[in-house]
Order: C-alpha cells, then structure tokens, then sequence
C-alpha cells in the first residue's frame, strides 16, 4: 500500500464517497475527491521533520495524511474527526497494516480534551489542522485549542482558505453558502490569519504556500460522485465561486507555540 501512487481504475466503490486519497491497495485504486498527495507535496520537507514527533491531525478525516505522517518518520500519530464514515475508511485501510502506531478518534477538535492529555503527560510535537479553521465559527478559538495541545516550541501546520493574498486587514463574512459550502463564517486575508496566530501564542509564523485551488486537484470521480469544485465556481468566470464571491485560495502557515 503506497498513499503516494496515482491510482488505477476500478469500478468498485465501497464506503462511497472517498474525500481524500489517493490509495493503492493490492492494486485497487482509491481515487479520491482530493488528491491529497499535491497538498502534502507543497508542505513536504517545509516543516520541522517528523522523525520520532508525537502529532495530532485534527480534522483528519479518513487518515490519508497520517499514513504520510507514518512515513516521514512520526513516532505516533493521534487523528480525530467526527464522521464515523471517516472513522470507517480509516480502519478499512488499517487492517492491512495493523501494528502501525496511528489512531483515530471520532471527535470533534472542541470534544478532544487536551487538558485530560497534558495532565496525563501527554504533548504533541507537531500539530496540524488542514481544511478546518474556515469551518469553525470562533477561529481564535480554534488556534487556541491547537496551542494548548502543543509542547513548548512545538510546530503548528496549519492549512486553510485566505481570501486575498495580500497584507490587506480584511475578513469575508459570507452571508450564506460558499462555494455550495453552508458552514464558512469568515474567511481572512493572510495578515488577518497572521494576527490570530500571534494573539493565540504564536510566533516564527511562516507562510509555505499558497495557491489556487483547481479542478486537477479536487474533483469528481468514481469514488466520490457529488458535486465538486467544477459545480461550486462561476461557469462564465472561474476566478469567482458560483455565489460570485473569489474563488478559494489556500494558503499553509507553520508557526511555533512560544
């Protein structure tokens, strides 16, 4: 099983539908929604190594990322997400491979109790938080609960939607859906972002990428046949969603808890 291969057809489709992937599994192909292997392209070798890190993947939904963890060298990696589909995905996969120092949770990130871990001794090395943030209606919140779950000095990735790509101070406060999605209340500049993350204990904040999301990387497929991006842009102008908002851009922070 390699998450890394590009996956070859199938016509199965068990535990439909599949958000993120791809997976090889003894030579079925999981083509996810997501080709989450460009995202994790974009960050590899950008952040602190993973070489015996504890990491907690928050929002991790059926795993795909851990698996990358696991194979960057993590000593154990904790996900949790709510969606027991996801929960589902994970252990499918995991059968395979059942000694591997990973598990998931099916929580959400305000349910994970990081006072509980810290008085049991337990802090994470590295934490990530990719394609969450803009679904939390208190973001500051969020950044604070990622904090408190770091040790000292530990390395926050953190992944989400940015408005504009700019130093502009400026938040969109979508008064309904984005992009089809009903659950985004505010989506920030990057120097809004920054200033969270420096008001929630952050600092050495470092912007790895940003870019434009685009139909080669999320899409429909055999595995996940719903709507996807292609549905959610403006037909007659890309650069907007269909709400006539700007098209989503995604940027990758790494910061440090001071």
């Amino acid at each position: 099983m390699n998450p890394n291969d590009e996956p070859s057809r199938s016509d199965s489709r068990t535990g439909h539908p599949w958000r993120k992937g791809p997976f090889n599994i003894f030579g079925i192909g999981v083509d996810a929604e997501w080709r989450s292997n460009l995202k994790w392209s974009r960050l590899q070798g950008k952040i602190a190594p993973l070489e015996n890190r504890l990491v907690l993947d928050v929002g991790c939904g059926n795993g795909y990322y851990m698996f990358r963890m696991l194979g960057e060298g993590a000593r154990f990696v904790l996900g949790i997400d709510p969606s027991l589909l996801f929960l589902a995905q994970f252990h499918a996969i995991l059968k395979y491979a059942p000694r591997l120092p990973v598990a998931l949770l099916p929580l959400r990130s305000d349910e994970f109790s990081v006072v509980q871990m810290r008085e049991r001794g337990v802090e994470f090395d590295s934490v990530f938080s990719m394609g969450v943030l803009y679904h939390r209606r208190d973001p500051e919140q969020h950044l604070l609960e990622l904090a408190q779950a770091l040790c000292q000095g530990g390395e926050l990735i953190l992944e989400t939607l940015v408005v504009i790509n700019s130093d502009e101070f400026f938040i969109l406060h979508p008064e309904g859906p984005y992009a089809k999605m009903p659950n985004i209340d505010l989506i920030p500049s990057q120097r809004i972002l920054n200033g969270w993350l420096v008001e929630s204990g952050f600092g050495d904040i470092q912007v790895i990428d940003i870019s434009k999301t685009t139909v080669d990387e999320q899409r429909s497929t055999e595995w996940m046949t719903f709507e996807s991006l292609t549905d959610f842009l403006n037909p007659g102008n890309p650069e907007q969603t269909i709400e006539g908002f700007p098209a989503p851009i995604r940027t990758i922070v790494k910061a440090k808890k001071l």
